[in-house]
């Protein structure tokens, strides 16, 4: 059975951090599903847990999704990746329209994944702060401001 194990564990400063329980979810079945979706119960794992007593561990709400995606060796990438380098390192002197396009074109519903996974291959280029002051200056290039005096 291909499956797929998620873990709980209790987070501890001080001591040991201790196995809360797994909760192992069939990967066939969620290919068939999709989604799963509910109330998960923790069950335990002898390798992990030091408790002589498992009784009851309890569950674990989970929402899980299945997303099958393609993903091309990078060279397929980096005339994408140095147009996108480009266009950051020149800022708002440079021509390029290539992030308000993004911006623009990109729904509300993936807004959120299109700037996080943007922000991680600034951050592997070493242009994060670079980009995010891009994003700031698009921003506050379109805000206007009124001061109403008496």
């Amino acid at each position: 059975m291909e499956a797929l194990c998620v873990e709980a564990w209790d987070w501890d400063l001080v001591s040991q951090n201790d196995f809360l329980g797994k909760v192992v979810i069939d990967v066939q079945r969620l290919r068939v599903a999709q989604q799963e979706e509910g109330w998960f119960r923790l069950q335990p794992d002898q390798s992990k847990s030091r408790r002589h007593d498992e009784g009851n561990l309890g569950s674990l709400q989970l929402e899980v999704w299945l997303r099958d995606e393609t993903v091309l060796p990078s060279s397929y990438y980096q005339p994408l990746v140095h147009l996108l380098c480009h266009e950051v390192k020149l800022g708002m002197q440079g021509p390029g329209p290539l992030i308000p396009l993004i911006e623009e074109t990109t729904s509300t519903e993936c807004r959120q994944d299109v700037a996080t996974n943007l922000l991680k291959l600034f951050l592997g280029q070493g242009l994060a702060k670079d980009f995010l002051d891009l994003l700031f200056q698009l921003e506050l290039s379109r805000t206007t401001t009124h001061y109403f005096f008496k």
